[in-house]
């Protein structure tokens, strides 16, 4: 049932993200699904350090050089779990503002599950273009992901809350923004 959940995400968001909601096991789909994403990260982050990649952008904490992606190996669960619930946070508090109907364990849920799945097709394509052309994937391709991501991420709130999209939208950028701040500190 999960993996049929998380392929009916890229061909009926809305309808898939509700089903999820309503499900007695939302938590359970979001950690699997951001389990998935970290594995496959985490396979990346690896690869790069074992072929002494240097990050780019360059990392915003400095880490002794050459580590940079071992640290971002051991961080990336803790990271992507405390953006969660920042972002469901961030979320909840906001759409108080705008008589937004959601909870924070689902929207934290729906987050986890709606977070992944395009950075899951980034890093296959980042795995398989760095085997073949031995280099990282980045600029337009992350830019279409990342632009895909705040989609995924703006539905799940619309879904959770039941506001319009103008607060869905706004609160939604302002918690993916502040996210993806924390996120990029600590790992790439």
């Amino acid at each position: 049932m999960y993996f049929k959940l998380l392929l009916n995400l890229f061909f009926h968001p809305v309808a898939t993200l509700t089903q999820v909601k309503t499900s007695p096991h939302k938590l359970r789909y979001g950690f699997y699904t951001i389990l998935l994403f970290a594995a496959l990260a985490m396979t990346n982050m690896l690869n790069y350090y074992f072929a002494q990649l240097i990050p780019e952008p360059p990392m915003w904490i400095k880490y002794p050089a050459g580590t940079e992606w071992l640290f971002s190996f051991i961080l990336m669960i803790p990271v992507a779990l405390l953006g969660a619930i920042l972002f469901a946070g961030i979320i909840q508090l906001g759409s108080r503002l705008f008589k937004g109907e959601g909870a924070f364990a689902s929207q934290f849920a729906l987050y986890l599950f709606a977070f992944p799945p395009y950075f899951i097709l980034l890093h296959i394509a980042k795995f398989i273009y760095f085997y073949i052309r031995h280099l990282s994937l980045a600029g337009p391709a992350l830019f279409v992901i990342m632009s895909l991501v705040y989609l995924m991420v703006a539905l799940s709130v619309k879904v959770e809350h039941k506001m319009s999209w103008g607060p869905t939208v706004l609160l939604s950028l302002i918690g993916y923004g502040i996210v993806a701040v924390f996120s990029m500190t600590y790992i790439r």
